[in-house]
């Protein structure tokens, strides 16, 4: 089960997505404003962060499968 959802989520373009949206929507005045009065919030900010931001550089750089992505990322920017 866990499967079925990490496979779309672990796609670079998905995890990309993903992790743009985290930083738009803590963006919003009202959840920027609670993430400051909050330490709570200011926690959950940051962790979604940091897990939409491993989620992004694992769907690159992560394990290879089926011959998609993986390292050989790297040798389009070298």
């Amino acid at each position: 089960r866990v499967q079925i959802l990490w496979r779309p989520l672990s796609r670079p373009f998905h995890a990309w997505w993903l992790h743009g949206a985290a930083l738009w929507i803590w963006h919003i005045p009202v959840l920027y404003q609670a993430s400051v009065a909050s330490e709570v919030a200011h926690a959950l900010q940051h962790g979604s962060f940091l897990g939409t931001a491993l989620l992004f550089w694992w769907s690159l750089l992560g394990l290879p499968r089926r011959g998609e992505h993986g390292m050989a990322t790297l040798y389009v920017f070298g």
